[in-house]
């Protein structure tokens, strides 16, 4: 009886996150996805901000640059994910210097045009 409550209780939970556009991040606790209009607001810090040195190395630039022909002319864009992850495999971490890196590469607007 108490396991058929909690299912039913953990059902109501999740129902009102979906409900009200928010989404669960673990148990118990609910995140909102939208953020003053945007999917992510990027707060700076001192280990990350527009000014944290990013450049691709020499290989990672070839690797890159690979990557993009993959894709054909107009298209371009769709490499926005493997080459994201290039740029966190070479740094460890994905710093917003590095985001607007890539989109320099690709040549999209940076993620502050867009909003």
């Amino acid at each position: 009886m108490l396991t058929i409550r909690l299912n039913q209780c953990l059902r109501n939970a999740v129902s009102a996150c979906v409900s009200n556009n928010i989404r669960s991040n673990a148990i118990g606790t609910c995140s909102t996805l939208r953020s003053e209009g945007s999917l992510f607001n990027h707060r700076d810090t001192p280990e990350n901000n527009p000014k944290t040195p990013f450049e691709f190395t020499p290989e990672n630039l070839k690797r890159a640059e690979a990557i993009l022909n993959n894709y054909p002319e107009g298209h371009k864009s769709a490499a926005v994910i493997p080459i994201l992850d290039l740029a966190q495999r070479q740094h460890g971490w994905l710093p917003i210097s590095a985001m607007h890196k890539v989109a320099e590469f690709l040549n999209m607007p940076d993620r502050k045009s867009v909003v």
